[in-house]
């Protein structure tokens, strides 16, 4: 029986863990995500959503890529833009950043989202509405 209950835990730590992934590929431009639960309210109706995002350009040009240009959309409830969750970024409201042909980055990220019921019920979208 304790092993069970060893089990069980481990179990649901694990899933504490992990997060929704999406993908999105666009223009020869490789966007993944992956959202994790919301960590605190910012103000009424409103949370934030840490996750982590890579992206790979195996497009044959350099691309000019900005966070303000990728969009998670939550079904028909509300969207965010992306914002790079570090207090030392330089890259967080920057006009863009270029991007090499076959470069990859990732940052640690985060969006201001309404209340789901979960991830895995309300539907989850990537936009990437470059300029």
């Amino acid at each position: 029986m304790r092993k069970l209950i060893v089990l069980l835990v481990i179990f649901i730590l694990l899933g504490c863990f992990q997060g929704k992934k999406i993908v999105l590929e666009k223009n020869g431009v490789l966007f993944e995500i992956i959202a994790k639960e919301y960590t605190q309210e910012l103000e009424p109706y409103k949370y934030k959503v840490s996750g982590v995002l890579k992206i790979i350009n195996k497009s044959d040009n350099t691309i000019e890529f900005s966070n303000r240009d990728l969009i998670l959309i939550v079904g028909e409830k509300g969207e965010s833009r992306t914002y790079i969750d570090s207090i030392a970024s330089h890259l967080v409201d920057e006009p863009f950043i270029e991007l090499a042909k076959n470069d990859k980055m990732e940052f640690q990220v985060y969006w201001e989202l309404p209340p789901v019921k979960s991830f895995e019920v309300d539907r989850l979208q990537l936009e990437w509405r470059a300029q």
